[in-house]
């Protein structure tokens, strides 16, 4: 369908509007006051507690090496390279960061007791009082700070302590392959010296962290919690499908949009239970390729037929059944991974890790509508989340991800108390950070739900995701549900009986993301690589908010991005401008040395509106940062700060950032989004300032990928901006859609 009203294509901001402003990073220590011969012998007593503990607990990094925490004076980072290197030239490793000032080691014994021995001369003469006096404590590591979440429970319950149970753990980082491999022949040994048992052979993440799999009675975690070897133990998490009820629509009358060949559409990875179209033989040719496992006996092609429906044909079916046609948007590729009703996570990781090996050179978007039954522990970063990033990240993908259904709504009649319950929260892997986490919201009014039209699904789970991050990112229809189930006012779908079905659930909100990209990356030209990027940028800037946002205070807006993120997907703004609504776009890289100040046109009409009429500036800046397992709370190694300029009466450019707000303008995150009202105007070069941030050993020089989105706006509708800007700076700016080019929405 061609859209309605003029639209007009965004406009590229060139090379030219870029203007490079050198920076010469500073870094100031302030001295910590110390009485080094107190602070040293409190350094010294914890070293003796960590010699104590290694004689007296089986480690399975032998008998000749000790890992420890440090922790650092509260106004140092580990970041600081002076820092480190102290600790790297007395042979003291970093595996591991807890947070800014707290960090894992390990060391050689030998190596721990020269150390030590210059811990106690600082304590008797003061030697090296300029690097100790930054160090906090040396202790041996916790067990319950390697414990996650409800592995503590289990562990300190005297009535489970004969049970087994299926354990997974994260081994110290930073070893190098010898090392793991008498790591993981010692911690075999150990296994079967407790009655335990290796479910499997260990493996590696994509960033080469090794993890094991096992059974061990209760009585028996806090044991395996004390090796040194061990940096994080948790109960291992299993993956299924969320069970919604589906109802039958019937068998309609329909054909498929016959001017649309596959072939023209972008393709988009459904990881899922299995597609089966078989008795829909005109949508079958809309499927490139089904991939299944040898022996694979189990499947759910009723949850994944409708998935894939979901992602050809968009959000909308039941109003392309009212006109008789279909208009596929993808192409979607058959990725089934469950052999068994419900996967653990170290085979979800390897599953993902192949398909995404295996197809990203033929789809750069997937889909994935499948969670954990819990809530995420948000001061930890699941393996699965962490490796969905270390995948996006690497291969330059989009990944949609459902935030996850909770069943809280049937056992209230107020949706208020869902909302103060930790079990809402968002589900594994809906916390992976780059990734677009999608929560559903309500396609019609039900009398008998908890929520109305537009509305929070009364089932779907709300942000925010690991260390406060903002999810979900965005949400799409995912239909209503009934308390008892009186009334179903879901969303359409096509089930792999060929019947079509109205069902529930972030599953198949999802998939309304995943097909808005594959419409949206289809027009996107860029030659640089960033087209992924790009894209996912447009359908972060488009959404459209569903609050009024005016006056409302910090902690409110805060409140409604744990619900709806930045809000729904406007896919004709993701792809146009109009007359009052102007898109700038631009992409590029930057590094720590430059700052970089990207100018864009505001036309002479401007200056002749009234005064108290409105104008507004919506900025987006989306960076492909780096991410760390390791690093704990400092989980993003990167980060870009975007700075709104006006242009003053005077001709400089002054700060014009919206006052007092921190929502959609926190540091490290992987994108800042917002907006300012303007009621005087002073037309010419606006800018806006980027300044990438860095961590750890990022260099200075390290290029960061990004895309940025301005939008200037007249919501009066009043004004013709883009074609003032056309006629005032004619051939300032490329296109992204040729004028000539066919547009299908």
């Amino acid at each position: 369908m061609a859209p309605q009203n003029p639209k007009y294509s965004h406009l590229i901001i060139k090379e030219g509007d870029i203007e490079i402003v050198k920076y010469d990073p500073q870094g100031r220590t302030k001295p910590v006051p110390r009485n080094f011969g107190a602070h040293g012998q409190l350094l010294l007593d914890g070293m003796e507690h960590i010699i104590t503990k290694h004689s007296t607990v089986t480690s399975s990094l032998g008998t000749n090496k000790v890992a420890f925490e440090i922790k650092l004076h509260e106004s140092q980072k580990f970041q600081d390279k002076n820092r480190r290197e102290f600790l790297e030239n007395n042979k003291i490793r970093i595996n591991a960061i807890k947070n800014k000032n707290q960090a894992i080691a390990s060391a050689v014994i030998s190596d721990f007791n020269k150390f030590e021995n210059k811990v106690r001369e600082y304590k008797n003469t003061s030697k090296n009082k300029s690097e100790f006096q930054f160090i906090d404590s040396i202790t041996p590591i916790e067990i319950e700070d390697k414990q996650i979440s409800d592995i503590k429970e289990v562990a300190k319950n005297t009535a489970l302590k004969d049970e087994k149970f299926d354990i997974q753990a994260v081994f110290l980082p930073e070893l190098s392959a010898e090392e793991y491999l008498a790591t993981i022949s010692n911690f075999k040994q150990n296994i079967k010296n407790i009655g335990g048992n290796l479910i499997r052979e260990p493996y590696q993440l994509t960033n080469g962290m090794v993890v094991a799999r096992f059974e061990v009675s209760g009585k028996d975690i806090d044991t395996i919690s004390a090796d040194d070897a061990i940096y994080r133990i948790e109960e291992t998490a299993s993956y299924t499908f969320e069970p919604s009820e589906s109802k039958l629509t019937g068998n309609l009358e329909y054909s498929v949009d016959e001017n649309i060949e596959p072939e023209s559409l972008p393709c988009v990875v459904v990881i899922d239970g299995g597609i089966d179209f078989s008795a829909s033989p005109q949508i079958e040719p809309f499927v490139s390729e089904h991939l299944s496992y040898e022996h694979n006996e189990y499947n759910n092609f009723q949850h994944g037929t409708a998935v894939a429906s979901r992602v050809i044909f968009g959000e909308n079916i039941d109003v392309q059944l009212k006109t008789g046609i279909l208009t596929p948007k993808a192409r979607v590729i058959d990725a089934c991974i469950f052999d068994t009703e419900t996967l653990t996570e170290d085979n979800l990781i390897e599953k993902i890790k192949y398909i995404v090996e295996h197809y990203h050179e033929k789809a750069q978007i997937f889909n994935l509508s499948v969670n954990s039954s819990k809530a995420i522990d948000q001061n930890t970063m699941s393996l699965l989340g962490y490796e969905i990033d270390a995948l996006i990240h690497k291969y330059k993908i989009i990944f949609t991800i459902s935030a996850g259904n909770h069943n809280l709504w049937q056992f209230t009649d107020d949706y208020a108390n869902i909302l103060d319950d930790d079990d809402a929260i968002i589900a594994s892997p809906a916390e992976a950070t780059l990734a677009l986490t999608v929560g559903a919201i309500n396609n019609e009014n039900d009398p008998n739900s908890l929520t109305g039209k537009d509305e929070i699904s009364p089932y779907s789970r709300i942000g925010h995701g690991f260390a406060q991050n903002e999810k979900p990112d965005i949400v799409a229809y995912g239909g209503n549900i009934s308390i008892a189930n009186k009334t179903n006012f879901g969303i359409t779908a096509i089930s792999n009986n060929g019947q079509f079905i109205t069902t529930s659930g972030t599953s198949f909100a999802a998939p309304v993301i995943a097909s808005n990209a594959a419409q949206i990356i289809r027009y996107v030209n860029n030659n640089n690589g960033m087209t992924p990027l790009l894209t996912k940028l447009l359908i972060i800037h488009s959404a459209k908010q569903l609050w009024e946002a005016e006056g409302l205070k910090e902690e409110d807006k805060s409140f409604y991005k744990k619900l709806y993120g930045n809000g729904i997907c406007n896919i004709e703004d993701a792809l146009f401008s109009e007359e009052s609504k102007v898109t700038f776009l631009c992409t590029g890289t930057m590094n720590r040395l430059n700052k970089q100040r990207v100018k864009f046109y505001i036309p002479e009409l401007t200056s002749e509106k009234p005064r108290k009429y409105p104008f507004i500036v919506k900025i987006t800046c989306l960076s492909d940062p780096i991410t760390d397992y390791q690093k704990g709370e400092e989980y993003l190694g990167t980060f870009i700060d975007a700075s709104l300029h006006k242009l003053s009466s005077t001709g400089k450019n002054t700060n014009a950032n919206p006052a007092k707000t921190i929502t959609g303008r926190r540091k490290w995150q992987p994108y800042q989004h917002f907006e300012n009202v303007f009621y005087t105007i002073q037309p010419g070069d606006w800018e806006l300032w980027l300044q990438l941030y860095t961590r750890w050993d990022v260099t200075d020089d390290f290029e960061v990928p990004y895309a940025l989105a301005i939008t200037i706006e007249d919501p009066l509708r009043q004004m013709e901006l883009y074609s003032a800007i056309q006629n005032e700076v004619e051939n300032r700016y490329d296109l992204m859609i040729q004028t000539e080019t066919r547009i299908q929405i």
